[in-house]
C-alpha cells in the first residue's frame, strides 16, 4: 500500500531524465565537475580508390629484362593499397612494399623495400623490377586493361594485367 501511495504522488509530477557526464556520473555531482572535457581526435576520411588502386596487377612484361627467372620464381605482381597508402606486391622472388603517391597520371613510388630471400635464378630480374618501379613517373591504362608504368621520357618500364592476388 505504501508503494501505491508513492506512485500516486509521483503521477502528477514530471520526471526529469538523468543525464550523465564524461566520467559516467550524473551531471552536477562532484565527479562530473572534476571531469576533463572530452577531446575528439580528427578522423581521417577514407580515400576513394583511384582507377589503378585496390586491385592486383600481374607483371606480364619488363621490357628491360629478358625473363622472369627460373623454376623457383613466382609470378610478380603489385597492388596499390589506397587504404594503407602502400604499394604491396611480389618481385617473383621476394615480397615488396613501398610508399606511393598518385596524382592524375603521375605516380611516385618511394621507400621500396623487398625481402631478403636469396633467389639466385631471379636476382637480376628482381633488381630490374625494383629499379623500374622506382623510376616510374607516369602510368597509363591501355584499352585492353593493361597497366603500363613509364619513365620520365615516356618509355615503358613495366607492363601489368589485372589479376587476382
Amino acid at each position: 500500500m505504501a508503494t501505491a501511495a508513492v506512485l500516486a504522488a509521483c503521477a502528477g509530477s514530471p520526471i526529469a531524465p538523468v543525464t550523465h557526464g564524461a566520467a559516467g556520473a550524473p551531471v552536477g555531482t562532484a565527479v562530473d565537475q572534476k571531469a576533463e572535457p572530452a577531446v575528439l581526435e580528427p578522423v581521417k576520411a577514407a580515400r576513394q580508390p583511384g582507377v589503378i588502386e585496390g586491385r592486383s596487377w600481374l607483371l606480364i612484361n619488363l621490357p628491360i629484362a629478358l625473363s622472369a627467372g627460373g623454376p623457383h620464381s613466382r609470378e610478380g605482381y603489385i597492388r596499390f593499397n589506397h587504404i594503407l597508402e602502400k604499394l604491396e606486391g611480389h618481385t617473383g622472388c621476394n615480397p615488396l612494399k613501398a610508399d606511393y603517391v598518385l596524382e592524375g597520371q603521375k605516380v611516385r613510388i618511394s621507400n621500396l623495400k623487398a625481402g631478403k630471400m636469396p633467389c639466385t635464378d631471379a636476382v637480376t630480374f628482381e633488381a630490374l623490377l625494383i629499379q623500374s618501379l622506382s623510376d616510374a613517373v607516369t602510368w597509363e591504362q591501355l584499352d585492353d586493361g593493361r597497366l603500363v608504368l613509364k619513365n620520365d621520357e615516356g618509355l615503358p618500364l613495366a607492363v601489368f594485367r589485372p589479376g587476382d592476388r
